[in-house]
């Protein structure tokens, strides 16, 4: 006789609504956007990578993508924006 297990879909951390608030991913070089951490941290290790930054900070906005906001050495000035953690790369400086 088997056991059936029902998984209920749930929410994953790294995702967030599109329409109420997004992840904010800077270096010192650039930023980028979006409401899925694991796409945009792609699209951002892309550039730092090509570049040799080797981390970047990762902010949680309680806005939509699409909101208008200062942004300020490198981190967005709304209320409510909280510091999720620093992300460093797994990567070996390019040989000179």
């Amino acid at each position: 006789m088997g056991v059936k297990i029902k998984f209920e879909p749930r929410s994953e951390p790294w995702q967030v609504e599109k329409d109420a608030e997004h992840f904010f991913v800077s270096s010192y070089m650039w930023w980028s956007t979006g409401t899925d951490l694991l796409e945009v941290l792609a699209r951002q290790a892309k550039l730092d990578k090509a570049n040799g930054v080797r981390c970047c900070n990762v902010y949680k906005v309680p806005v939509a993508e699409s909101a208008d906001y200062q942004i300020s050495d490198y981190r967005p000035q709304v209320e409510g924006a909280e510091f999720v953690t620093v992300v460093e790369y797994g990567f070996k400086p390019k040989k000179k």
